[in-house]
């Protein structure tokens, strides 16, 4: 009998080894725990220079969590109210920034996860990407003399050789900037979403009361509709007598 454990594990290895790799999941699943490696291969960030990282970062949270404010007010088009959903999650449509947001991360790249994304993900989605920005500063920062020397050689306003002089400065500022936003980020982030969970909490029963206000606001017109149609029928009578006696002479 303990002879045919080793050959169960190895059967198992084996098994699990020539899996299909990026096998679609399966539709229904609303959890997905897919997590990118973290590195700059495959992130937004890879195609951009490190001057452009810390802008087109802060740029996209605030257009997450401006977007997702708007929304509370009501001032957001293209993420109506579905009062049709079955859960909560599914009661309001993401908004256009989260959507695009979420296109670029691991978690929501297959079409099957993007499609069960709502607005309620937006803390799941805004840390997905603090992690990976996290992730490429601290990739740079671990390599931090190899990049900036590949980056000033690549530079045609700097002279060549590149020596000492030149690299120690500029290595000098982005180890401070790449520190600053190590702290900031999460920190900044940590109270953003703070903020959002205080005015998120009341706003289910909000979206519960919206709905039921549409919903009487279809049946008042219903009645209306029906009142309208009785207050028609005493003249159709009439018409209808009026046709079938003949006239007096």
């Amino acid at each position: 009998m303990n002879k045919k454990i080793p050959i169960i594990l190895v059967s198992l290895l084996i098994l699990t080894s020539c899996a299909p790799r990026g096998t679609p999941p399966h539709a229904g699943i609303g959890t997905n725990t897919i997590l990118g490696a973290c590195e700059k291969e495959g992130s937004k960030f890879a195609d951009l220079s490190f001057a452009e990282w810390a802008k087109t970062y802060h740029r996209d949270v605030n257009d997450v969590v401006n977007a997702h404010v708007n929304a509370i007010r009501g001032a957001v088009k293209d993420n109506p109210l579905q009062c049709t959903a079955q859960t909560l999650q599914g009661l309001l449509q993401p908004t256009r920034a989260l959507g695009a947001l979420a296109e670029t991360l691991p978690p929501w790249k297959h079409p099957v996860y993007r499609k069960n994304l709502s607005e309620a993900d937006i803390g799941s989605v805004l840390l997905e990407y603090l992690r990976t920005y996290e992730c490429v500063l601290k990739e740079r920062k671990k390599f931090l003399t190899q990049e900036v020397l590949e980056d000033l050689d690549k530079d045609p306003n700097v002279q060549k050789p590149i020596n000492f002089a030149q690299l120690s400065p500029q290595e000098y500022r982005e180890q401070k900037q790449i520190n600053d936003e190590l702290v900031a980020a999460r920190a900044a982030l940590n109270r953003t979403l703070t903020i959002i969970g205080s005015l998120d909490r009341l706003r289910p029963i909000a979206l519960e009361l919206e709905c039921i206000q549409r919903a009487s606001l279809d049946l008042r017109n219903a009645l209306g509709l029906v009142a309208d149609t009785t207050a028609c029928l005493p003249r159709i009578w009439d018409t209808r007598g009026s046709l079938r006696d003949p006239p007096s002479k």
